[in-house]
């Protein structure tokens, strides 16, 4: 790394300039011009002098690392404020999960388009599948279906609805998020499968965990539900974590769910109980699902192919492994070990 070099040159510097003026004061010693005791106190004031530039080559990456934090922390800060409720908004109590994307371009920057007029509908209850290589806009595809970004062209429509003019808390309130890490807190089970939903009874937090498949190993923890978790759930293993999420996105009973690489950390034993939990929680919901993992997206409605920023196939599972030459079969090929 380069503030490594920089590093190695500095001490080679600082060593051969305390070198040079060591060599000098001893032909000074020599002259009779100082004394021994002189060139000694010297040398110790050379090596206090010398010592912080010491420090700041060991130190030079964690200042450049605080310097970039800082200008990220400003960029946020510039950011302007979200507005979670437009003027006029439209308010949807109960939405159906009716979702069309319309001649959809977007970019974080102006110089960069990360999607380019997508156009895709999915219905209520329908499970959509969005694949393809890392950076191809599926994660973003997700940040304007949550309302996180507005397209730069085109509409996000959320039952006929643009999202632009939705209640951002109200709209948000009717989604659940399974993401690949999990965020759990310091606390008991009963705390993190009811965070969001603090008001609902034991009963039906119970429920949940059992449709989720977490019964299982809540029930083998000597304080069951009243169990800590520890810091980000250090006490439960990847598997259980997945399905006490899938159990808090049971309760919370939405409209719209998102599952995002949900089985791509597990082993084949913890990816059989998580696909049962995510079979109960998908009832009836619009499912979007981001999947590297191919075999757990076989029962989609629609699957859509993304590269380079576009949309480029989109139909079930059976049909896009007939497709010659389409990327969705060599990616599907690939998995399965046809090279």
């Amino acid at each position: 790394a380069i503030w490594q070099r920089l590093n190695t040159s500095q001490k080679i510097l600082i060593t051969l300039t305390q070198l040079a003026i060591f060599s000098f004061a001893i032909i000074l010693v020599r002259q009779g011009i100082i004394t021994p005791g002189q060139l000694l106190a010297f040398n110790g004031y050379a090596a206090m002098f010398f010592g912080p530039f010491f420090v700041l080559g060991r130190n030079w990456h964690t200042i450049q690392n605080g310097l970039i934090s800082i200008i990220r922390a400003e960029e946020v800060l510039r950011l302007p404020t979200e507005i979670y409720t437009p003027q006029n908004a439209v308010i949807l109590p109960q939405i159906k999960g009716n979702i069309r994307f319309e001649n959809v371009s977007f970019g974080y920057d102006k110089d960069q388009e990360i999607l380019r007029n997508i156009f895709f509908a999915a219905a209520p209850g329908e499970i959509v599948a969005l694949v393809g290589a890392s950076g191809v806009g599926k994660t973003t595809i997700i940040d304007l279906l949550l309302g996180f970004y507005f397209p730069k062209s085109g509409k996000v429509l959320v039952d006929g609805h643009d999202i632009h003019r939705l209640d951002l808390t109200n709209y948000r309130s009717q989604i659940a998020v399974v993401p690949q890490e999990v965020t759990l807190f310091n606390d008991t089970v009963k705390f993190n499968i009811a965070y969001g939903n603090l008001g609902m009874s034991d009963k039906k937090i119970k429920k949940a965990a059992k449709l989720a498949h977490a019964v299982e190993f809540i029930e083998k923890f000597p304080k069951k539900y009243k169990q800590l978790v520890g810091w980000r759930g250090i006490k439960l293993s990847t598997g259980q974590k997945q399905r006490i999420a899938i159990a808090r996105a049971i309760l919370r009973n939405p409209k719209i769910l998102i599952l995002d690489e949900p089985t791509s950390a597990l082993d084949a034993e913890s990816e059989k109980y998580i696909k049962e939990s995510l079979r109960e929680l998908m009832k009836g919901k619009t499912t979007f699902i981001v999947a590297h993992r191919l075999s757990t997206i076989k029962e989609a409605d629609k699957i859509l192919v993304f590269s380079k920023g576009r949309l480029v196939e989109s139909g079930k599972h059976d049909e896009l492994v007939k497709k010659r030459g389409g990327i969705y079969r060599k990616l599907y090929e690939l998995q399965i070990g046809f090279y």
